[in-house]
């Protein structure tokens, strides 16, 4: 992915400047219908490059036309270049996302032509991981767009995008402070402070917080400043390339003889009019655009505002990296001074908690974000854990801190090596760019085996914890299981279609007892059914989500084919864990409700199935009858569907991704 970030820039850049351009035509042009001049003439110089192709197509002239008039564009728009970098790195995320659903899209294609599933099986699949519409960004907004991915994630979908290492240039973890200034409350609440104490430690952690911000933000801004810097030497080379295949393409064309050929070759009429007349706006708009792209040239040769040196965004980055424990200490540090001894103990327990909470946010492997302590205490429901419990607890607490201590450093590290290959991938030649890659690659491995580590620790406290429960209460045992599954493994653990089809249906049916009695013993065995189906699913997770990941960072450093291993791995990058075996359940309990339901208007009240709404042939039955307010309403029931049970957390804080930067 990294050197997708960079090496696809360039035109990424260029549509970003020519929407810009046109964009601003719409805005700002005063007279209605009457374009600017530079796009007038941009569309002239167009209308010639259009003829130059005609006039040299069959021959080996070497000239990357298209490029001639993108760099014109950019010349042309010149004020709009510069926001081309940013809005590029803001619309990154995007990008990738739409690249990688494209990928999805390939996968299920090569399915369908190996035989492995028919098209309206591949278009079913499509429709369940996206969701009704599966449109792109274009088509239904980026908001909708950024709605449909994320939903798609919550459901279980989407592993690959679940996974992705962030893009390079990204520093969110190495930006955002350990705390927040809305963390006051929770120390005042949880450390009983006092009016003096509780003074003296928001002094504490508005200095830290505003400290490490600045730094933040002044990193971030090198980080824009140096990136932009080399974006301007690229469009430079650009507009050097493209003055010079402009001169080339001038001495290639004998427009005397095209004016023949068109006399000779094209019947007297509207086209030969236009012909000739796009050879007359290119010859006019010829010198002025090659002057402007000249004029450009030069212009990108002036060191700009806010240029950076790569280097020293990267010295600035170590830096931050290395104070940043330092100044989590002092903070903490100077809290102790104004506490008790009874209150210096909690904070301990405290501080080991907000790592425990942030690590919990940022996880992304299935079980990461099991609460071991929140789950015992509403398993013990009020009751105290025996000492033996207790004593269990504190020592997995401490493991894990120092897990997610190492994992939180092994993030920091992979994104500053992909801060580096953000600011300098372009500078070093192709063998710099190898070892960038391939060192990127190893720093997100060691990323990948420290989360790996937090996972099956956490996994292996659930375990030996419930059975230490076991020992004096098997009910708080059993609760304690469930709710730590739950908290791990939320999707895999969701409300299935099946039993929110069921519920809808006896909450329809009570006064038919018969029927009632019918659908009681259908979601009994419904329930049944859905133990060992979510228990393989989150067997497969635990193992498939580890390969994906893998298979992603491999692919880094893969020169031959950027993407091949994830491909490789065909639907299992991006389907449910045991979606087959959900989607037989839920396609059963359908046929099983058809029958029971035919001709009652329950029918229309059943949530409508992920991914059936335009399967016409194979689904009309399901749509049956249904006028826009009834689709509407199963629209919103299965849009409003349950996600699972997740408990909380176990500190009571809000830290939904920092600062988001």
């Amino acid at each position: 992915m990294t050197r997708t970030a960079h090496r696809t820039v360039p035109p990424i850049i260029c549509l970003l400047i020519l929407s810009g351009g046109l964009a601003a035509q719409e805005k700002d042009g005063s007279n209605e219908g009457d374009p600017e001049p530079e796009a007038q003439l941009l569309d002239d110089f167009g209308s010639g490059m259009r003829m130059a192709a005609w006039a040299l197509e069959g021959q080996d002239h070497g000239l990357d036309l298209r490029g001639i008039w993108e760099s014109a564009a950019g010349a042309l728009y010149s004020e709009k270049s510069d926001e081309g970098m940013a809005l590029y790195i803001d619309d990154f995320e995007a990008n990738q996302q739409r690249e990688e659903l494209g990928q999805f899209g390939g996968v299920l294609k090569a399915e369908v032509e190996a035989g492995r599933l028919s098209e309206a099986d591949a278009w079913s699949m499509w429709q369940r991981v996206m969701g009704d519409g599966g449109g792109s960004k274009e088509e239904d907004g980026g908001d909708d767009w950024n709605r449909r991915l994320a939903d798609a994630a919550g459901t279980g979908n989407l592993t690959s995008i679940r996974l992705r290492i962030p893009d390079a240039g990204n520093v969110r973890t190495l930006v955002t402070p350990e705390f927040l200034e809305r963390d006051l409350a929770y120390f005042g609440r949880e450390l009983e402070l006092d009016a003096a104490q509780r003074a003296v430690i928001e002094a504490l952690l508005v200095d830290y917080v505003t400290s490490y911000e600045a730094r933040a933000d002044e990193l971030q801004a090198a980080i824009r400043g140096a990136r932009g810097r080399l974006g301007r030497v690229w469009m430079r080379e650009r507009a050097t390339e493209a003055a010079a295949n402009l001169d080339r393409l001038d001495d290639s064309i004998d427009w005397a003889r095209v004016r023949e050929r068109i006399g000779n070759e094209v019947p007297q009429g509207e086209k030969q009019d236009w012909m000739y007349g796009a050879i007359d706006r290119f010859q006019n708009s010829y010198v002025t655009v090659r002057e402007s792209i000249e004029r450009r040239r030069r212009e990108l040769e002036r060191p700009a505002e806010g240029d950076v040196d790569p280097g020293r965004v990267l010295q600035m980055a170590i830096r931050l990296q290395a104070d940043r424990p330092e100044m989590r200490d002092a903070l903490v540090e100077g809290m102790r001074l104004v506490l008790t001894e009874d209150q210096r103990t909690r904070l301990d327990g405290i501080i080991d908690q907000f790592i425990l909470e942030q690590g919990r946010i940022d996880s992304r492997l299935g079980g990461s974000r099991i609460d071991l302590e929140l789950a015992l205490a509403e398993a013990l429901e009020g009751t105290r854990p025996t000492n033996e419990v207790a004593e269990r607890l504190d020592e997995f607490t401490l493991e894990l801190v120092i897990l997610m201590d190492g994992w939180t450093n092994a993030r920091i590290d992979r994104e500053r090596s992909g801060l580096e290959l953000f600011v300098a991938y372009d500078t070093g030649g192709e063998a710099a760019t190898d070892r960038l890659d391939r060192g990127h690659a190893r720093k997100a491995t060691t990323e990948l085996n420290a989360a790996i580590a937090v996972r099956d620790r956490l996994l292996l406290a659930r375990e030996e914890l419930g059975e230490e429960l076991a020992r004096t209460d098997p009910a708080a045992a059993e609760r304690f299981r469930d709710l730590t599954l739950r908290q791990g493994f939320a999707p895999q653990l969701r409300t299935r279609w099946a039993e929110r089809a069921l519920e809808s249906a006896l909450e329809c049916t009570l006064e038919d007892a018969d029927r009632s009695r019918v659908l009681a013993e259908l979601s009994l065995a419904v329930d049944e059914e859905l133990v060992p189906i979510r228990q393989q699913a989150v067997r497969d997770r635990i193992d498939s989500e580890v390969r994906v990941a893998r298979a992603r960072i491999e692919d880094l450093a893969d020169d031959a084919d950027e993407g091949a291993r994830l491909r490789a791995l065909g639907l299992e990058a991006w389907r449910e864990p045991a979606g087959d075996r959900f989607e037989d359940l839920d396609r059963r309990i359908a046929e099983q409700l058809d029958l029971l339901l035919e001709g009652d208007p329950c029918a229309e009240s059943l949530p409508l199935r992920r991914g059936t709404r335009w399967q016409d042939k194979e689904n009309a039955d399901l749509q049956k009858g249904a006028g826009k307010d009834g689709a509407d309403k199963r629209k919103g029931a299965d849009q409003g569907k349950a996600k699972g049970t997740g408990t909380g957390k176990s500190t009571g804080r809000s830290r939904s991704g920092g600062k988001g930067k």
